[in-house]
């Protein structure tokens, strides 16, 4: 008895100036066609998927930072009228709220110790 034949994959690749057959064999099929692993449609589709949503996060990621570089300064300011109100108020120079607002202040400054 023979070894029944084993179907390849029916993707069809661009090798140069013309296009080949895949030389591999086809694992996985779909709607009657035999894939291989790595030109299986379902398996592109998921790859794909999983690099946009890496993609999107460290996006997100930049778009945050990008909008607190903006922000930045208008938050400095805030912070310097807080601590200048909080004086005025009547809270020491040792106050903890006060030493950490100055200290954020200087470190944003660059004048950390």
């Amino acid at each position: 008895m023979s070894d029944p034949i084993k179907p390849k994959c029916c993707t069809r690749i661009f090798g140069g100036y013309r296009y080949n057959s895949c030389s591999r064999a086809g694992t996985v099929e779909r709607d009657g066609k035999h894939y291989c692993r790595q030109h299986d449609p379902i398996a592109i589709s998921e790859a794909r998927e999983r690099r946009s949503a890496k993609y999107q996060l460290a996006f997100e990621e930049s778009m945050k930072i990008r909008r607190l570089h903006a922000a930045a300064p208008e938050l400095l300011e805030a912070l310097e009228q807080a601590v200048t109100s909080m004086q005025d108020s009547g809270y020491s120079d040792n106050h903890v709220t006060v030493k950490a607002a100055r200290d954020a202040i200087a470190k944003s400054k660059g004048e950390t110790k």
